[in-house]
């Protein structure tokens, strides 16, 4: 159990969301340049998921697992999953798939992490600029 985290696992935990947020979205950009965009819907015809979506959700969760095994996680597209730790990470593997699927600009990889259900750390990648937002509470946003 974290309890009260100190600024390196916050630091720590930004580093792992950072290094997954590049590789997904590398894969998104990778898929949006040779993949058919076709898409289903969710909740209404404006609420797509991309084959795209499921497979950077899929790489994330991987990748959080892999890291941190006892977290808990929560995807957008579906993932659930328990954890033994207080660390609990959400995940957005395309926030704006509308947008993503018409090839408007405005779309990230969206990673969190909440300690004891408080947010701890943010990171947001814009794949097609490569611009990374982070953000750790009490270390500063960057």
């Amino acid at each position: 159990m974290i309890g009260s985290p100190d600024l390196a696992t916050l630091t720590e935990l930004a580093n792992i969301a950072k290094a997954l947020a590049i590789e997904a979205g590398n894969l998104i950009e990778t898929m949006r340049a040779q993949v058919d965009l076709s898409h289903e819907t969710k909740s209404s015809i404006t609420d797509v998921v991309t084959e795209a979506d499921k497979a950077a959700e899929d790489l994330i969760i991987a990748g959080l697992a892999k890291a941190r095994p006892g977290d808990a996680i929560l995807g957008e597209e579906g993932t659930a999953r328990a954890g033994s730790s207080d660390v609990r990470w959400l995940v957005d593997p395309i926030d704006g798939t509308t947008n993503y699927v018409y090839n408007i600009a405005a779309y990230s990889v969206s990673i969190a992490a909440e300690i004891n259900g408080k947010p701890a750390v943010g990171v947001v990648l814009e794949p097609r600029t490569q611009r990374l937002y982070s953000a750790v509470s009490g270390g500063g946003a960057f």
